[in-house]
């Protein structure tokens, strides 16, 4: 069943930010100028599509393939009479249902692992808890022509299933950079683990096992607990309390794979990168892929011989060979030389293929950022922060975390610098970022809270914005300021409020959240105080910097005294973006929820509203709202599972009132 709901967007108040009588008579003429050219540019269209018969939770989770169908899951469903079978559909662009996959036991809650895209629109099903002849959570992974569809059953015939209670085949899965994916199977075998490859574009069927995955040989090895695709097309599967045969031990193993099809192994020290104490955990901080295909391993367990001393270490990886393997050593890693350095936590890939390790405990929490190679991977010894840009004091705490720009630049965020002042410094690419942080080099933090606001976010054009969301004038405290920043200008100072988006109530702390969208744009989440209150706003701001001002109603997507809006926002590939409001309500329902879809290249003002949200109906639904995007049709998809709906909204145009800040 489809309902249909158009919706107009009202003209909107324009008000004057200045109170000159010259801004006036502008706003006035401007009003005149939007009447003429009424009705409005906005406007939007909602269809809800209702669970079919046997529906108990229809909209788990919505997935839109790239073709425009989309796959909306129901793992409690009830078929045939057999409840929490689960059932998975598939639909056209247009809401019409291609077909139905589903479970053929009580509680096999088909799709309750989700549901992955592969190949060319295809889909894969994930049924961690499939249990035929009642052997319980055998799991099973089920390719889907996404064109087609599949009706029917999951069944070993259609499925990658798995061969033992607990099984839990489908409990995560990976895309490949090529359209494959890996199906992760870490309880499989008493928890030996397996990664099986599976085609994008065809089946993978039969039993997870020795001949078709890689594979643990001791209980409890969990190989394929993660996973991380390359970006040549080929993958890394994790195992951080893999034990090479010693039970407890928790070496860990990370082992490089083939994406071009299936390279069935057991994990050895011979494949794999692997520790060799006990607690070592190789691999737990993860795996970053580089821009080249090659890799990065996090160990920052890694204790060099001394169980639990986590000195960490990290180690660089050829994606085309998979080498080095064998121990993790003081000759083929970075390390540390500290207890608890924890070196790998956390590293930096950047835009030219190269990386940065940083460590804010390095030296007693005097902290560096190192710059690594990541063609030739000759990032190894002791770490030291004479190699790249370090503190000048314990405690400086330099390399908290960093930004990539393009052209391997960086910069390198340290919110604790200067006891607590907090500074961001600007690295040039190729290692050529050394010495001390000083006040001279980075920009510093001039707010009441020190450095604990200061953030940064690149943008889409290159160019890079930093805030400071503790930032006061003096008078009032966390105000926030965020301020744009040219990529080809020196960064030093501190941020300037006539140059600045800036709060105007104690606790606005503008610069919460910052988020990269369209062509250069960013928007900017706040707390928005008003009256004790938090109703929290959204600016959009066009790039370049014209950013500057004050946050009103007038500029800004507010909350309101019963509604506020949230500060999840969600860019999205086309350069438009997502607010997320849990805590929405509406008509005394408390927090029914909202999601809203927002043009990231235009401003938007007012509250949420039917042409340009999809809301909750229920109360304390608002956490289960789950969305995809069609970027194609600019139509946001919404799982409603406690109304058992999936709402589409279509936005066609989205009004902007020219007032840009």
């Amino acid at each position: 069943m489809q309902t249909y709901k158009g919706t107009n967007q009202h003209p909107p108040s324009v008000r004057s930010q200045c109170g000159s009588t010259a801004s006036r008579i502008v706003a006035a003429a401007t009003v005149a100028i939007l009447a003429l050219h009424w009705p409005p540019e906005a406007h939007s269209a909602q269809i809800d599509i209702a669970g079919p018969a046997g529906s108990v939770e229809f909209g788990t989770s919505v997935t839109v393939l790239p073709n425009g169908n989309f796959v909306v899951t129901d793992p409690k469903a009830t078929v045939e009479g057999k409840t929490y079978a689960g059932a998975v559909y598939l639909y056209s662009p247009d809401g019409s249902l291609i077909s139905r996959l589903t479970g053929a036991h009580s509680v096999d809650r088909v799709g309750s692992g989700g549901v992955i895209v592969v190949g060319n629109s295809n889909f894969v099903v994930l049924s961690p808890s499939w249990n035929p002849a009642d052997v319980s959570y055998v799991g099973a992974a089920t390719w889907v022509n996404g064109t087609t569809g599949l009706d029917g059953e999951v069944t070993e015939s259609n499925s990658l299933v798995g061969s033992h209670a607990n099984d839990a085949v489908g409990l995560r899965a990976i895309t490949l950079s090529n359209g494959h994916y890996v199906v992760l199977s870490s309880l499989w075998n008493e928890g030996r683990g397996a990664a099986t490859w599976g085609d994008g574009d065809a089946p993978t069927v039969g039993e997870v096992g020795s001949t078709n995955s890689l594979y643990g040989t001791t209980p409890n090895d969990n190989v394929g607990l993660a996973a991380t695709a390359l970006n040549n097309g080929n993958y890394v599967v994790v195992s951080p309390i893999w034990q090479n045969g010693v039970a407890d031990s928790g070496f860990g193993a990370v082992t490089w794979r083939d994406g071009s099809g299936p390279s069935p192994a057991a994990v050895s020290g011979l494949n794999s990168l692997h520790g060799t104490t006990v607690g070592d955990r190789i691999g737990v901080g993860g795996v970053t892929a580089l821009a080249n295909g090659n890799f990065v391993v996090d160990s920052r367990y890694w204790g060099n011989g001394v169980p639990g001393s986590h000195v960490g270490a990290v180690t660089w990886i050829s994606g085309t060979t998979g080498q080095p393997t064998g121990a993790v050593t003081i000759t083929n890693s970075l390390y540390g030389t500290q207890p608890n350095q924890s070196v790998g936590y956390p590293i930096l890939a950047l835009s030219d293929g190269n990386y940065v390790v940083n460590n804010r405990f390095w030296n007693n929490m005097t902290g560096a950022a190192l710059w690594g190679n990541g063609v030739t991977g000759t990032l190894h010894g002791p770490y030291a922060g004479a190699d790249g840009l370090s503190g000048a004091n314990q405690n400086d705490e330099v390399g908290q975390y960093g930004v990539a720009l393009e052209n391997g630049e960086y910069l390198v965020v340290s919110q604790r610098w200067a006891s607590t002042t907090g500074a961001i410094t600007k690295c040039a690419a190729n290692g050529a970022c050394t010495g001390i942080v000083t006040a001279a080099n980075s920009l510093t933090s001039n707010g009441p809270g020190g450095g604990y606001g200061l953030s940064a976010v690149a943008l889409r054009d290159g160019n890079y914005v930093v805030s400071d969301s503790t930032w006061g004038d003096g008078i009032n405290n966390k105000l926030g300021a965020v301020m744009w920043m040219d990529k080809d200008d020196v960064l030093s100072g501190q941020i300037d409020p006539g140059q600045a988006l800036i709060g105007t109530h104690a606790n606005d702390q503008v610069g919460d959240r910052i988020l990269a969208v369209a062509d250069g744009n960013y928007v900017v989440a706040s707390l928005y105080v008003r009256s004790g209150e938090v109703r929290r706003a959204v600016t959009w701001v066009r790039g370049g910097g014209l950013g500057k001002g004050s946050v009103t109603e007038f500029n800004s997507f507010t909350g309101t005294p019963t509604a506020p809006i949230g500060a999840d926002i969600i860019a999205l590939a086309d350069g438009n973006y997502v607010i997320r409001s849990e805590q929405w309500s509406s008509s005394g329902v408390s927090n029914a929820g909202a999601i809203t879809l927002a043009n990231g290249r235009q401003r938007l003002v007012g509250h949420v509203a039917a042409w340009n949200s999809v809301t909750g109906n229920v109360a304390e639904g608002g956490s289960l709202l789950v969305h995809d995007y069609d970027p194609t049709r600019q139509r946001l998809v919404v799982g409603k599972r406690k109304e058992n709906k999936v709402t589409l909204l279509t936005m066609e145009q989205i009004f902007a009132d020219n007032f840009e800040p």
